[in-house]
Order: C-alpha cells, then sequence, then structure tokens
C-alpha cells in the first residue's frame, strides 16, 4: 500500500491510501506517487527501492541493511499458530529511526483503508496461486486454455454445487482441495435439478452463494436455554439465574425452529440463537466428531473466503467470537451483550453490598445448563449436565471474597470452555484463509464491520453516488420516480432492493456511499420485470409509464431475487 499526503484542506491533513491493482492504477484522484517505505522484505513489491536515509544523529544508532536488487518471491503466511499473536501493541508496529509506513501505525488508518490494504493483499496472493497452479500444470503437461469447470487445474477455485444440497456440497468441494486452492479467486456455479443454471460468475454467483451457505448453517436448530445458563437457585424466579433478578432466558433453536441443513449429522444444530440478544453462538451441545467439527472448520473458511473476495455476509455472531478470533480474552461484557439476563445476574452477584453472599445466593463453584441431548428428545424436560468450575466446585461455597472469581470463571467456561472444540475448528478454517499480515492492523470491532458491513442503509447516499446509462440521467422522470419509489420503501423492501441489485443486503464499510451503483435504461414502457447483473451492481430498468406502474413491477421484482434465469 502506498500512503499519499496531499497536503492540508479545511486545516486537517488529508491521508489517501491506494493500493496496486492487476493494471497497476491507483486510487484516488490527483494523487501522487509516494516513494515506498522501507521494510523488512528490502525493496518494495510495487516499484524501485526508495533513496537511502539521510545520515542518522551520533546520538541515534541504526543497523546496517541490505536492499536486494531483484523483489523478492511473494511468501503466503500461513495461519498462525497462536491466534494473540495476531494483536501485538501498537508500539511493536514501530522500530525506531525506521518508520516507513503507515502500517506501522494502524490506528491512525480509518477501516476503510484498512480493508483496502486487506483486498491489496488478497489480491497479491490470488495471483501467486493463479501462477502457481499454472506452472504446476504446465510441468505436468495438463496445461490447456480449454479446462471443464471445476478443475484442479483452473487458476480459480472453481465449485459446482447444487441448491437443494448447498451445504455438503460445499463442505465436500472444499475438503478434497489443497489449502492452497481457497487462496485462489472464487468462481462458483449452481445447478438446480441437475441442470446448470444460466448465471455466469463474474461477483454476483458468488455473493449469492456466501448468503445462501450461511443461512444454512445458522438455520433451525433445538429449543434450549441459553448456552451455559444456569437453572433457578434459591432466590431467583422461575426462569431465572445467578442473582434475585432472573437470568438467561430460554432461546430458541432460531428463526423457523424444527430440522435444517445447519444441523450436525444426527445431532442438534451448528448454533443456538438467542431471542433476547437475537444473536447466534456456538452450540455446546453440537457434536464433536470429526465430521460435525469439519462443518464449523469449513463456516470459519467461508468468513475468510468472504473476506478475502470482498464479499459481505449477514450474520449476527456476538462481538466475542471477533474478539477471540484477535486472541482476546472473554469478559463479563462480552457475556452480557451474548445474554443481558445472565449478564444482569452475574453483575448483581458483584454488586452485593451484603457479606452474607453465600447464604443469600446459595452457589458453589459449579455451572448447570440444559443439554437438549442427554435424555430423548421426547422428553418433557431437557436433561441437565453440571459441570465443576474447578476442583471440588461443587463443595466451594460462592462467598463475598470469592464471588469475582466465580463470575470469571463462570464466563470463560460459558464462552470458551464449553465450546472449546467448536470455535478452534472455526478458527482454523478462518486463519486457513485469512490469516495475512494485513489481518493485524483490525481491532476486533473492525473485523465485524469489515464481515457484516453497515446495517444502516443510507438510500440518499446511494443515490448521490449512483451514475446513469442507457439514455437515463439524474434529471430523467423515470429516475426521479424510481427514488421516489426507494425512499418510501419499508426497511425490508430496501433491503430486498440491495439484494436484487448487488448480491448483498447490507451497505459495506463506509456506508452505500461507497458502494458503485449504476441505473440503466433497458427500454420503453413494457410489462417485463426489472432485471440486474448482481456481478457490477447495475440494476436494468425499463422506461415505465407511471410510478404506480414502477412500484409494482419493482416489487414483484426484488421479491424473487434467488436464482440465475427464467424459473
Amino acid at each position: 500500500a502506498n500512503v499519499n499526503v496531499d497536503g492540508e484542506r479545511g486545516g486537517a491533513m488529508e491521508i489517501t491510501l491506494s493500493t496496486v491493482s492487476d493494471d497497476a492504477a491507483t486510487v484516488g484522484e490527483g494523487e501522487r506517487d509516494a516513494p515506498a517505505g522501507r521494510g523488512e522484505r528490502g525493496e518494495s513489491d510495487f516499484g524501485p527501492p526508495p533513496p537511502p536515509p539521510p545520515p542518522l544523529p551520533p546520538s541515534v544508532s541504526s543497523a546496517p541493511s541490505t536492499v536486494s536488487s531483484d523483489p523478492p518471491p511473494l511468501s503466503v503466511p500461513a495461519p498462525p499458530a497462536n491466534p494473540a499473536s495476531l494483536s501485538p501493541p501498537y508500539a511493536a508496529h514501530v522500530v525506531p529511526a525506521e518508520f516507513g509506513s503507515f502500517c506501522q501505525l494502524p490506528f491512525l488508518l480509518t477501516p476503510e483503508a484498512k480493508g483496502r490494504i486487506l483486498q491489496g493483499e488478497a489480491n497479491l496472493q490470488k495471483r501467486h496461486e493463479m501462477r502457481a497452479t499454472q506452472l504446476s500444470a504446465m510441468e505436468a503437461g495438463r496445461y490447456s486454455q480449454d479446462l471443464p469447470f471445476g478443475s484442479p487445474d483452473a487458476p480459480f477455485l472453481e465449485l459446482v454445487v447444487d441448491r437443494e444440497n448447498l451445504l455438503p456440497d460445499t463442505l465436500d468441494a472444499v475438503a478434497r482441495r489443497p489449502a492452497a486452492d481457497l487462496k485462489k479467486p472464487l468462481r462458483v456455479k449452481f445447478t438446480s435439478d441437475g441442470m446448470a443454471e444460466e448465471g455466469i460468475d463474474e461477483g454476483g454467483v458468488t455473493k449469492e452463494f456466501f448468503q445462501l451457505l450461511v443461512r444454512e448453517m445458522f438455520a433451525g436448530g433445538d429449543r434450549t436455554r441459553a448456552p451455559g445458563a444456569v437453572l433457578p437457585g434459591p432466590g431467583a424466579e422461575a426462569g431465572g439465574g445467578v442473582g434475585a433478578e432472573s437470568g438467561a432466558p430460554r432461546g430458541s433453536g432460531g428463526p423457523g425452529g424444527g430440522d435444517a441443513q445447519g444441523r450436525t449429522p444426527g445431532g442438534p444444530s451448528m448454533f443456538s440463537y438467542e431471542e433476547e440478544s437475537r444473536l447466534h453462538w456456538f452450540n455446546p451441545a453440537s457434536l464433536s466428531d470429526p465430521e460435525s467439527l469439519a462443518r464449523f472448520r469449513l463456516f470459519g473458511a467461508a468468513l475468510g473466503l468472504a473476506i478475502y473476495n470482498g464479499v459481505i455476509l449477514d450474520i449476527h455472531l456476538p462481538p466475542v467470537a471477533y474478539r477471540r478470533l484477535m486472541g482476546c480474552r472473554p469478559t463479563l461484557a462480552d457475556l452480557t451483550e451474548l445474554s443481558p439476563s445472565l449478564g444482569r445476574g452475574l453483575k448483581q452477584l458483584l454488586a452485593y453490598p451484603g457479606q452474607d453472599v453465600e447464604h443469600v445466593f446459595c452457589r458453589n463453584f459449579v455451572v448447570e445448563y440444559e443439554d437438549p441431548m442427554a435424555v430423548d428428545k421426547s422428553a418433557a424436560v431437557a436433561g441437565v449436565r453440571s459441570v465443576e468450575l474447578m476442583p471440588g466446585g461443587a463443595d466451594i461455597p460462592v462467598t463475598h471474597s470469592t464471588r469475582g472469581a466465580f463470575v470469571d470463571l463462570y464466563v470463560q467456561h460459558v464462552l470458551d470452555t464449553l465450546v472449546s472444540k467448536q470455535f478452534a475448528a472455526f478458527a482454523a478454517g478462518f486463519y486457513q484463509v485469512c490469516g495475512g499480515p494485513a489481518l493485524t492492523l483490525f481491532t476486533p470491532g473492525e473485523l465485524e464491520l469489515l464481515v457484516c458491513g453497515e446495517p444502516d442503509l443510507d438510500m440518499e447516499a446511494l443515490q448521490r453516488v449512483t451514475k446513469y446509462d442507457g439514455g437515463f440521467s439524474a434529471a430523467h422522470p423515470a429516475v426521479g420516480a424510481f427514488w421516489n419509489v426507494v425512499r418510501n420503501m419499508p426497511l425490508e423492501q430496501q433491503k430486498q432492493l440491495l439484494f436484487f441489485t448487488t448480491g448483498c443486503d447490507r451497505a459495506p464499510v463506509g456506508g452505500l456511499g461507497n458502494l458503485p451503483f449504476v441505473v440503466q435504461r433497458s427500454g420503453p414502457d413494457t410489462s417485463h420485470l426489472p432485471t440486474s447483473h448482481t456481478c457490477f451492481n447495475v440494476l436494468l430498468l425499463p422506461e415505465y409509464s407511471s410510478r404506480e406502474k414502477l412500484r409494482e413491477r419493482l416489487l414483484v421484482a426484488i421479491a424473487n431475487a434467488e436464482g440465475f434465469g427464467l424459473q
């Protein structure tokens, strides 16, 4: 990444960050080329080496360095063994007297700038793997310009999946590929009823693939109490938790309930759903056999692939999932975000002013939670598991002096120990795809934003950046009628429109003002529905004769937005 300082505008210094794409173009109008900074690898990948630095004062010492005359080969970093290594202190990025990049000071960069750096790193790795695949095929005598879709010798990661069997097909296809293939650009082809769909993947099919894959993983589930929620004890209401106030509520398996593809084979769903916070978390009752853990690994790889290919996902994991990916230890605040009632109960225990904690709360160092796998599914009352938080915890009461240790052990058990195998598989899949140095620039909150995008949709910002083609312009009456209809849509219909046109119903990092969007005239007044090119964010809109007709035709189109070609 190159950092250009354009000077002061309006009293503030503007820092424009650009990455090098395939055609070596830079982003930003009127930018100047800045010399690449010095780093551990010597010469920059993007240009000649910088001039030698000026002599240092006698009081400052610097180790001699050498600069290679040839660009060093690109090395793809392996997934870190310890996630904590992804979050060094900011001071560790800075070498005295050797500052050469704003990447050494990530707190100065906006999330948009960091995302651009990450995409630059991803593009370099994609080109590297594409070249490596082609060279390997040439050496083996298998190189061809006309390879079938899905061939392992193709320079792309090509997946053929059936819409009706999406999760098993994806799991099987990814399992058969070496880890290096996950670094290739992704292309997807859907089949329906044994026939290949018409859509050619230039980005739009990939977006829909991720949305459908994640939806199936989170679908369904068992109606169980929230993960780690204790059963009512003395001083608690029915359905309550640790304190006198109610604790964790009973959660549902998610919208719709019942069986779904997201279930691990022969067992409960992969994720539990918290009705109170409307968040999903790893289901501690899910199976931990190799086949089931492979699904969690696939989920992690899907998140990494989505980041790697610039796709935003509509998932609802709590912030602690991203904090743990970045090596942070779970806290009571994290548990409160996942299960507010349970968090309030634990806070009430910590805030109780009296010394008679042992007699009022009647708790030992034990956590009890419902496990639907402990008894037959048809039983009216689910089984109960009791786990000691420390050796001999069943005989150790929680007192005024030990309540802090109890809460800390409780939080670690619920958010870490209870789901350790599931989360470890998920993290391994994520790091397998997206574990490069650029990830160290992000805070956990910025990583969540990178995965999920902006939840708020500012249609006025989208209107300001929209371009027009085919005879339309911003002043055209049909365009004015279109934006009038869009602004008066409820949020859910606006999301449907965004999904219909772009393949994703959420805004990118920085909001809809950063989304390339085109409205193109597709002919005179007609009864035909609007269509779209999701690969290029283009809406093809006929010049309807009235606003009412435009609204009716548009709503029909966006309500039937899945699939490619005529259904």
